[in-house]
């Protein structure tokens, strides 16, 4: 706390000035607001540390004048209260200074006892006065949040479903792993013992058949090694364990016949199950855009904003995607919501289409 106090009274300083421009700020032109509504945005992602959409028009222009009755109120109310602050704590010397018996808070102060009784009171008040300081800036994010996301105040709601919907899939994702261990490797195995039981039992009275039933069980052997590789894959790739997010992604840019251009940090620092399913994404978005966009080109930017990570998926194709019910889209966007991330379509029709996504890295 000691570090962060003189940033965090430097931060009402500079808010308290912007909150005093935001009227003219809103009289000007729409490039000079969107900037100045960024970098505000930019700065509350930093502070709360949770992902907050980019303004439109609208709620740009919203926040500007709430912004401005913001810096207002908390001018009066820091005002009043270090006014009264100091009222109270230096009741001892007013006491030796005014006449005896004047009128304070409505209280005739005529003795040291009761102008001293005001003291404590002081030191609460400054205690109180200091903590409110200190948490405007915050105040102040949380207003740019509320504002900039609608969706903030349903984020309890929202957090329980997508918690729900997650342990609905994972649930799903077991009944599938159970079904294609049971249908496929198990049957699989099952025959391979039948198989080598045979062979054991043929190998001196027909070896020429148990030497074919040997060949029919590696043939076997192989089909459920390879079952379980693909089976592995749908669960965790291994590309992810070895060569980590970045790896990973750029071994699905390598495997995608579009001609792809890639600009990749060195290195991203998320939980594993974040991990998976921002590549999962990134994967479904490069499906799409070879089935359905008529894409020649692609493109994938990553790079870390503050505690978020942001990822840009796009492509040349014909636009128009949708993120409809039940769709590959809404999917990713459930997938992400597990983990408070937040997904953006930009896909007007003809094109081109970009899919950014904005996931917290902590």
């Amino acid at each position: 706390m000691g570090e962060k106090w003189p940033r965090r009274l430097g931060e009402v300083a500079a808010l308290i000035g912007t909150a005093t421009v935001a009227p003219l700020v809103l009289l000007a032109g729409r490039r000079v607001r969107r900037e100045f509504v960024e970098r505000h945005r930019r700065w509350a992602v930093s502070t709360l540390r949770r992902p907050i959409p980019e303004a439109n028009p609208v709620s740009g222009r919203v926040w500007l004048a709430c912004h401005a009755v913001f810096g207002g109120l908390a001018v009066l109310l820091l005002l009043v209260l270090w006014w009264t602050t100091y009222n109270v704590i230096s009741m001892p010397y007013w006491y030796l200074k005014l006449p005896v018996g004047w009128l304070h808070f409505a209280i005739v102060i005529d003795s040291w006892p009761l102008a001293l009784m005001f003291v404590p009171a002081g030191v609460v008040l400054t205690v109180v006065a200091w903590t409110v300081t200190l948490r405007v800036p915050h105040a102040a994010a949380v207003l740019v949040h509320r504002v900039l996301d609608p969706r903030s105040g349903n984020r309890i709601t929202e957090l329980t479903a997508s918690r729900a919907d997650a342990v609905d899939r994972q649930a799903a994702e077991v009944r599938r792993i159970e079904r294609d261990l049971h249908d496929g490797a198990q049957v699989r195995l099952a025959a391979l013992a039948i198989n080598l039981g045979l062979a054991e039992r043929l190998l001196e009275g027909d070896p020429r058949a148990a030497k074919a039933l040997l060949v029919e069980s590696r043939e076997s052997t192989r089909v459920a090694l390879d079952e379980l590789r693909t089976l592995v894959r749908g669960i965790h790739p291994p590309v992810l364990s070895d060569r980590g997010l970045v790896g990973a992604v750029q071994a699905l840019a390598l495997d995608t016949p579009l001609s792809m251009d890639l600009e990749l940090p060195a290195e991203i620092k998320l939980s594993l199950p974040a991990e998976s399913a921002v590549y999962f994404a990134v994967a479904e978005l490069l499906a799409n855009a070879l089935k359905h966009s008529e894409a020649r080109r692609g493109w994938i930017r990553m790079w870390t904003d503050g505690p978020l990570l942001m990822v840009l998926v796009g492509d040349d194709g014909i636009g128009g995607a949708e993120p409809a019910a039940g769709g590959g889209l809404s999917g990713i966007d459930r997938r992400l919501s597990a983990f408070d991330g937040v997904m953006r379509v930009i896909s007007p029709p003809g094109g081109p289409t970009e899919i950014r996504m904005e996931v917290p890295c902590e």
